[in-house]
């Protein structure tokens, strides 16, 4: 006879799991308002320009990653809202800067006109180095961070943009994966385009609460496996889904390979699909409370799945 009373606790424990990730975005979206406000100094349409791509609507995936990882390792949420924000400042300037002219031309973003469809491409551009460049600030000047952290992150952050990471990854995507012929290639690409915010972010949410070196370098490789996955999933979107359903551009990658023209959008599910069992087993690896972490996850990936007809069912 199944207890009932067991049940109703185990129900509540999920309920508070799946209402955490909502409560920790809302927080960072005011974090995220109070670290750029319309008063900052500088050309009122060069600001407004920042402010509408970063605070465009989004799931602030990476900052909540960050903040749940925190709180994973017995910090609370707030603690890494510095470091989150400025993650999602330097995401959402990658977005401006990859949906532009010279990148993938793409006119919609985050279900809304691009920031050069509206700003133009110069401005866009100069709102993206700007959001960068705010990113970095934001972190320095966060003394409640401690100085070792604040250095730490100020590194792993420019690490993550430079040409290892972000810049590396886009000359690639628009150069290198055109020519790449086997999955492994192009996940190579990936790793720097996507997979590298969703690593610095897990890692920064363990560091943030003081997690030990080797669940740090744990974290680090359960967002390396999140960000294969996520960014496969997003290019049978671009594949298959409607711009609407994506809320953004689709067909950009026509003429370029990627897991899904190379495999197949099935086998391409199927292997997106074994990154997020390597993630997970990174992540309990790592340790700490893992259960909202991980739920977050696989919800997140749930829903990215569903909205492609011709994945979620394979």
């Amino acid at each position: 006879m199944v207890d009932a009373s067991s049940e109703r606790s185990r129900a509540a424990a999920g309920a508070r799991a799946a209402s955490l990730p909502v409560l920790i975005k809302a927080g960072l979206e005011r974090a995220l308002d109070d670290a750029f406000p319309v008063s900052t100094v500088g050309p009122p349409r060069l600001i407004e320009a920042m402010r509408y791509a970063l605070l465009a609507p989004a799931k602030r995936v990476r900052g909540v990653l960050t903040c749940l990882v925190a709180r994973q390792f017995g910090a609370a949420p707030e603690r890494a809202h510095a470091i989150a924000v400025a993650i999602e400042m330097v995401h959402a300037a990658s977005l401006v800067l990859d949906d532009l002219p010279c990148m993938d031309d793409a006119a919609m973003r985050r279900g809304r006109p691009s920031a050069h469809r509206i700003y133009g491409e110069a401005t866009a551009a100069l709102a993206a180095v700007g959001l960068m460049n705010q990113a970095t600030m934001h972190l320095a000047h966060d003394l409640a961070l401690g100085a070792e952290l604040r250095l730490q992150m100020l590194a792993d952050l420019s690490t993550a943009i430079g040409p290892d990471g972000l810049v590396g990854g886009q000359d690639q995507d628009l150069r290198d994966v055109r020519e790449a012929t086997t999955p492994t290639e192009v996940e190579a690409v990936h790793r720097r385009k996507t997979g590298v915010l969703f690593s610095l972010s897990a890692a920064a949410g363990a560091r943030a609460a003081g997690a030990a070196a080797q669940a740090v370098t744990d974290m680090h490789a359960f967002g390396a496996a999140l960000g294969l996955a996520f960014q496969t999933y997003d290019d049978v979107l671009d594949a298959h889904a409607s711009s609407a359903a994506a809320g953004k551009d689709v067909g950009k990658d026509d003429g370029k390979a990627t897991v899904v023209t190379l495999l197949g959008a099935q086998r391409a599910k199927a292997r997106a699909d074994q990154h997020v069992a390597e993630a997970l087993r990174h992540l309990a690896a790592a340790g700490g409370d893992i259960g909202p972490t991980g739920q977050y996850v696989t919800d997140l990936l749930d829903q990215l799945a569903a909205r492609t007809p011709r994945i979620s069912g394979g």
